[in-house]
C-alpha cells in the first residue's frame, strides 16, 4: 500500500493472545505504525459481564417481553404498533437482545422504555 501512496498510521487487531504478541513483533519493525486492540470487542466483553451481573434479570425481562410480541406477530404484535402509531406517530421496531452486541443491549432497553411509557396509560 504504501508503493501506492498510501500512509499505514495504525492497525486494528483482535484481543487474542497471537494478535497481542504480533502487535509487540510489528510494532518493532515499523515504530512509526500504531498498533491498538479493538475496543468494539472490548465493549462486548463488558456487556457480557453486565449480562450476567444484577442487572442480567431486567435484561432477561427485557429480552423475554421483547421475543413474545415478536412471536405473537397476529395479535399482540399489530396492538403494539397501534399503540406506538397512537402515542407517537409511527411504530419503532423492537429489538431482540444479542450478548455479542453491544448496541443490541442498547437498542432493546431503549425500546422497552419508549414503549413501557405507552402501556402504562
Amino acid at each position: 500500500m504504501q508503493s501506492d501512496g498510501w500512509t499505514i498510521g495504525g492497525v486494528v487487531t483482535d484481543n487474542a493472545g497471537q494478535c497481542a504478541r504480533a502487535r509487540r513483533i510489528l510494532s518493532l519493525r515499523w515504530p512509526h505504525i500504531s498498533f491498538q486492540i479493538c475496543f468494539a470487542h472490548d465493549l462486548n466483553n463488558l456487556v457480557k459481564a453486565v449480562l450476567k451481573s444484577d442487572f442480567s434479570e431486567v435484561t432477561k425481562q427485557a429480552s423475554d417481553a421483547v421475543n413474545a410480541l415478536n412471536a405473537s406477530s397476529a395479535k399482540w404484535l399489530v396492538e403494539a404498533r397501534t399503540c406506538m402509531v397512537d402515542t407517537y406517530g409511527y411504530f419503532l421496531n423492537l429489538k431482540q437482545l444479542c450478548e455479542t452486541r453491544w448496541n443490541s443491549m442498547h437498542g432493546c432497553l431503549h425500546r422497552c422504555c419508549a414503549f413501557k411509557v405507552r402501556l402504562s396509560y
